[in-house]
């Protein structure tokens, strides 16, 4: 199914008011979707760039405006306009400049495997075919990671998750007897700070970064057609 709209290979990028104007009309919940399919979640596949979390966390509508236009330059406008038929907002899409021809090498808005708000994606390569939405992640998910993360828990609270130093102490101090505890705590901590966006799916696209220490089965079972490989254990890492 076409899209509408799309991501033109002629957009121009429309100036920072014009930005501006789209998301000052958002709601708080809005601009919260907004961002995550700005971000690394939920950019991925979609032919634009993901914006790194850190700069998007504290991102308001002047400097979120600001940003689009230093991170996508002539595409702003057409990464907007995207983004706006996924939360889905496309009534403020006249306060953008009209798109341009599509590009061929975009993913639609619609197209399968596309995201509806609420849903993060499964952008890991090699698993197209198991694109399918997931709703948020529980505790007893949680719990099973948890079991199977090593020392390597700390380097993926703050590379990975996105938690500082603070967070990790304060999991820590209050779980000094028992590894799973702590690692359950730092990941209900990630699903405190992520909200909505805290899906299985989200969190298994975060963990298949290569530079993760984890392997794959580790977390596979986050996938919603897959059943948990594994049971609790010591941990299970990359050699």
């Amino acid at each position: 199914m076409a899209a509408e709209p799309g991501v033109g290979v002629g957009d121009s990028a429309g100036s920072a008011e014009q930005l501006l104007r789209v998301v000052d009309e958002l709601t708080g919940d809005e601009l919260e979707r907004f961002k995550f399919f700005l971000g690394p979640a939920g950019a991925g596949g979609r032919g634009w760039e993901p914006v790194p979390g850190g700069r998007l966390e504290a991102a308001r509508s002047p400097g979120l405006a600001q940003l689009l236009l230093r991170h996508y330059s002539h595409r702003a406008a057409a990464v907007t306009r995207d983004i706006l038929g996924l939360i889905p907002r496309r009534d403020l899409l006249h306060l953008l400049p009209p798109p341009g021809p599509p590009d061929p090498h975009l993913r639609a808005v619609g197209e399968v495997g596309d995201l509806t708000p609420g849903f993060a994606p499964d952008n890991t390569p090699g698993r197209a075919d198991r694109g399918q939405k997931s709703g948020p992640v529980t505790e007893s998910q949680l719990m099973i990671l948890a079991s199977n993360l090593g020392h390597e828990w700390r380097q993926i609270g703050i590379e990975f998750l996105g938690l500082n130093e603070v967070t990790l102490e304060r999991c820590e101090a209050e779980n000094k007897h028992s590894a799973v505890d702590r690692n359950f705590r730092m990941l209900i901590a990630w699903r405190n700070k992520e909200k909505w966006a805290a899906t299985a799916s989200g969190l298994h696209s975060i963990l298949s970064d290569p530079n993760c220490p984890l392997h794959p089965e580790t977390f596979d079972f986050l996938l919603p057609d897959l059943k948990p490989r594994l049971q609790p254990s010591s941990g299970h890492h990359k050699t």
